[in-house]
């Protein structure tokens, strides 16, 4: 297996060019941004093994022979301006089907983000001040593309925004490179830092959220990958694309950071 991270076009292999994330509060040891670039750096020309169990795990995809990264990669999903979908990890890779491209989205015990339910109200009130607001129109759409679903639908409303756009943002880039498998794959640090009840809660919110996209209610387990699973698409995606969840997960407790 042969692979490089990069970012903007430049090859990175140390820790001091890895890209921090915005807030930089969230840069620290045992937290998830910081984990997956030791993660990721240390295991260069090959990808993190708990990633590639993962996806070993799944006969629809065999060993990588070549890959490329980009950390923190900002991924257009609509046409709408406003915040692109900003994936911990993008990953492109060939294997001997094709090839395939993933959205990493690393984690200890943070949450995924807000529900619907609460990005849908601020969305709400931005509009009430400003009528050429998009974020209603974006979640809107969002719900059409992998659901089907509209507002009105509750069962809808708990789930994460951050799993809808992780899961836009891979089937979009797939359409960009006429790639068919796509893959939206956790990683997940468990830390003497993270709480295990964040974390339960965190399996919960990811669970319910693959079972609404599958249709099925078959739990996402460390080193499992579901799919493929196909969903609406349009208007974000016209391309069949074939929709893949993963969860990879490493103990860091006791090991030396």
């Amino acid at each position: 297996m042969y692979g490089v991270i990069k970012t903007n076009g430049r090859r990175i292999s140390t820790f001091e060019e890895w890209p921090k994330p915005k807030r930089r509060d969230q840069w620290k040891d045992e937290r998830s941004a910081k984990e997956s670039a030791k993660a990721w750096l240390a295991s260069v020309p090959s990808i993190p093994s708990e990633i590639i169990e993962t996806l070993s795990s799944h006969h629809d995809f065999g060993p990588l022979s070549d890959w490329c990264a980009e950390p923190e990669a900002r991924v257009p999903f609509d046409r709408f301006r406003g915040e692109p979908a900003n994936l911990d990890v993008l990953l492109v890779g060939q294997d001997q089907n094709g090839h395939i491209v993933v959205a990493v989205e690393a984690k200890a015990d943070e949450p995924f983000s807000q529900t619907v339910r609460e990005t849908l109200s601020s969305a709400r009130s931005r509009l009430k001040n400003n009528p050429a607001s998009k974020g209603v129109a974006r979640i809107e759409q969002l719900l059409n593309a992998l659901f089907g679903a509209t507002t009105t639908q509750t069962d809808i409303l708990d789930l994460r925004y951050q799993l809808m756009t992780a899961t836009a943002a891979v089937m979009a880039e797939a359409q960009r490179l006429s790639i068919q498998r796509a893959v939206v794959m956790i990683h997940e640090f468990i830390t003497s830092a993270t709480s295990d009840t964040k974390r339960a809660s965190n399996a919960r919110d990811l669970n319910q959220f693959v079972a609404r996209v599958s249709g099925r209610h078959d739990p996402l387990t460390s080193g499992m990958l579901q799919g493929p699973f196909n969903v609406p698409g349009a208007p974000i995606v016209e391309a069949e694309i074939s929709l893949y969840f993963g969860k990879a997960v490493i103990d860091k407790r006791g090991i030396e950071q």
